[in-house]
């Protein structure tokens, strides 16, 4: 018997049994991360802060922006909303601000209604991919 080769008695056994058990449980806490993946927490510490529209393709080809209003649309991702900012109007002095609820599982993006698939989050670059009818669409923003 194991307790007579390693000269423990059968108390200590059980004892370094149960260490070992809650040792091997314990050793990964997903209750600090609410559930979440790495993945999905790390993305989600990524993308806080103020992201500002740069670029767009559909289908793999560069989008030709002619509304100079487009490149000051933002996104300020907060911890549990997102506020939006889009400009219009002579000298873009109109604006529309809307907040929504988000949420990151992976790498899907969900604001509101909108889902997009994040392809690049890095802590100054924000390159988004989603459908648009029968197009794919990137979008690239920078903080």
């Amino acid at each position: 018997m194991i307790t007579k080769a390693l000269n423990l008695k059968p108390k200590r056994v059980i004892l370094l049994a149960t260490l070992f058990m809650l040792v091997i449980n314990c050793s990964k806490d997903d209750s600090l991360n609410n559930g979440k993946d790495d993945l999905s927490v790390q993305n989600l510490e990524k993308i806080l802060g103020i992201w500002t529209f740069k670029a767009s393709t559909t289908n793999g080809v560069a989008d030709v922006i002619l509304d100079p209003c487009r490149l000051l649309f933002n996104i300020n991702f907060e911890s549990t909303y997102a506020s939006i900012q889009e400009y219009s109007g002579d000298n873009c002095s109109t604006i529309q601000s809307t907040s929504e609820d988000y949420s990151i599982n992976r790498n899907t993006l969900k604001v509101g209604d909108f889902t997009a698939e994040i392809i690049t989050l890095n802590t100054s670059t924000l390159i988004i991919k989603y459908n648009e009818g029968s197009d794919a669409k990137t979008e690239l923003y920078l903080k």
